[in-house]
């Protein structure tokens, strides 16, 4: 029983050196890093976070968050290498200590360096979202908000910019999570808010119909497209927005409310119908709506409504949009533009006088933008086919009459030659903004070959056929 008792005094001899050795390690490491020796700190403190007799100590987790905290702040460069992941293990560290610390000997100095904490993760987003690393970006800010609902305080910035990177990033619904909440908790006194997320809804419900459109794409040959690149194509645009779109093998734009494929007047292929009306569309209006209300005369809210207008096709709404935008910015050539592109769209639906009546606003609104900005291609484009096109109608009406009518054609055909004239400057200019735009040549191309001009014929003939050779070996290429 002697020996017994010796060999149990010794156990707990060594169990108490054992235990005070582990704790003169943290005391050394709380020394070292007072003495700004990080490095030789963070090696005395891990072993100390994971041994039986100091792992469920507060003190042990506090000094291990002061010390990576140090090493994240630090401007020694070589401090900063010592460890990537320095803050978030400051955060883990300070709510370890947290928990465990049932006397709240260390509540103040944790609740203060946890306020530097949050800062330093949003300091961390910024530098991330600047290079371009958004997803990192987005945990950064994440942590941010963590650390200040542990504080028990709202850091809306941090939401705010967690939002923007994630759209960044593409992760809509990640986004959306972010917008939704700063609705949720008051911070509704950006109108940029509302506008974009508006608009991740908006790009959202675009990405759907461009899902669809690549379906069909997938379906048409090489043939198929290249056999439609010889046809003429001056209605072929993007009703979303405006834009001119080259038919090609992977993306294509639907032309009509029906959402079949169309090139010209010609329907191609039909595809399942994406209702504009929608849930992500009535999301994007619904948000919107909200932010109009409280920002009535917000530029960037009346452009977001309007581009929704005229996604869902509503558009009439979409020109009382324009029509206001226009009085509180008449120096901006895109808001003309896209006034042009909306009557330009009613002409097709209308008829009788207010055809005309379209007509002449679409064309007013175009010049409008080609004055303000004289290399805008969308607008030269766009004015050249409505020449085109009303000419290309009154040569119909002309085909149509009976032959004993010749009077009555020549008047028509020389409004239609007239009207082709006029197209021709804009398209030229066009054509030297954007130099290989296909759709723009072969227009040309229609009207040289209307109005004789032969020589200006050949040499469109001639860039057609480079740009047929440049695309046939690009294709080829890709194979």
């Amino acid at each position: 029983m002697r020996k017994l008792g010796i060999i149990l005094f010794l156990i707990a001899a060594f169990a108490v050196n054992e235990t005070n050795a582990q704790r003169a390690k943290r005391t050394s490491a709380f020394n070292e890093l007072k003495r700004g020796n990080l490095k030789k700190a963070m090696e005395l403190i891990e072993p100390t976070i994971e041994h039986e007799k100091t792992k469920d100590e507060a003190k042990t987790w506090f000094y291990r968050g002061n010390i990576y905290l140090s090493i994240a702040t630090s401007q020694n460069e070589e401090y900063q290498n010592l460890d990537t992941n320095s803050l978030q293990k400051a955060y883990n560290s300070y709510i370890k200590a947290k928990e465990l610390d049932e006397e709240d000997e260390y509540k103040v100095d944790i609740t203060r360096n946890m306020m530097v904490l949050s800062e330093q993760f949003y300091n961390q987003g910024v530098n991330r979202y600047n290079k371009g690393k958004y997803e990192e970006a987005v945990d950064a800010f994440q942590n941010s908000v963590d650390v200040s609902k542990k504080l028990e305080t709202v850091d809306t910035m941090s939401y705010y910019n967690a939002a923007l990177a994630s759209v960044q990033a593409r992760k809509y619904d990640v986004a959306k999570k972010y917008y939704h909440k700063l609705l949720e908790i008051g911070y509704d006194k950006k109108p940029g808010l509302f506008a974009q997320l508006a608009n991740i809804y908006l790009e959202q419900y675009r990405n759907t119909i461009e899902s669809k459109m690549q379906q069909v794409s997938e379906r048409m040959t090489k043939k198929g497209v290249l056999d439609l690149l010889d046809r003429p194509d001056s209605l072929y645009r993007s009703q979303e927005t405006g834009k001119d779109n080259r038919p090609d093998t992977t993306k294509w734009f639907y032309t009509d409310k029906n959402y079949k494929l169309r090139f010209r007047n010609d329907t191609l292929m039909e595809f399942d119908k994406v209702d504009p009306t929608n849930a992500k569309m009535d999301s994007a209006l619904s948000v919107v709506k909200q932010g109009r209300e409280k920002f009535p005369d917000n530029f960037n809210l009346i452009i977001t409504e309007t581009n929704i207008y005229l996604a869902s096709g509503q558009t009439q709404k979409a020109l009382k949009n324009l029509e206001l935008a226009l009085e509180k910015d008449t120096t901006n050539p895109t808001i003309y533009f896209a006034v042009g592109a909306n009557y330009d769209q009613l002409i097709k639906e209308a008829e009788g006088p207010e055809k005309e009546q379209y007509f002449n606003m679409a064309q007013d609104a175009y010049k409008s933008a080609i004055k303000l900005d004289s290399t805008y291609f969308e607008p030269h484009y766009n004015l050249g086919a409505l020449y085109v096109n009303k000419a290309a109608e009154l040569q119909n009406k002309a085909n149509a009459l009976p032959l004993d009518q010749n009077e009555k054609y020549k008047k028509l055909k020389g409004k239609a030659d007239s009207l082709l004239q006029e197209a021709t400057p804009f398209l030229e200019r066009a054509l030297r903004i954007k130099p290989n735009d296909y759709n723009t040549m072969v227009s040309l191309k229609e009207i040289y070959t209307r109005l004789n001009l032969n020589e200006k014929l050949k040499g469109i003939n001639e860039k057609i056929q480079q740009f047929k050779k440049q695309r046939q070996q690009q294709q080829q290429q890709g194979q």
